[in-house]
This record gives structure tokens, C-alpha cells and sequence, in this order.
């Protein structure tokens, strides 16, 4: 089974491209809602757009909670 990798989340994280960030760990996401490292790049970008709440969630996710989702 041939599963794509998603590594552009991280070129874009530098030079800073929060919202590109975003959507490429949302599609990484798609495919593993648990990558660990997705997440935490998704909360880091989210916290630089400061779009506070979404971080959180996912931050919540990656301690274990259900990140306001049932």
C-alpha cells in the first residue's frame, strides 16, 4: 500500500507561512487524526494567527482529551 507522506507543512513553516501550515497538517490530519507532529504544528501555527481556540484543541488532542468533540 502506497500511503503519501505530507512533509510540505514543514517547508512551509520556514519562511513563515502560517495559513499553508494549517491546511498542510489539516490534510495530514485526514489521513492520521493523531499525528502527533501535525498537531503540534498546526496549534504552533494557529497560536502566530492567533486563533487561540484552535490551538487549544488540538493541544487538548495531544494530552489525550477529545479537543471539545464528542
Amino acid at each position: 500500500m502506497n500511503v503519501p507522506t505530507h512533509h510540505s507543512g514543514y517547508t512551509n513553516y520556514s519562511p513563515p507561512e502560517y495559513e499553508k501550515v494549517v491546511e498542510d497538517c489539516d490534510e495530514a490530519l485526514k489521513l492520521d487524526r493523531t499525528y502527533a507532529k501535525a498537531l503540534k504544528r498546526r496549534a504552533a501555527a494557529l497560536e502566530r494567527l492567533e486563533r487561540y481556540e484552535e490551538a487549544l484543541r488540538g493541544e487538548q488532542i495531544l494530552r489525550g482529551g477529545n479537543g471539545g468533540r464528542s
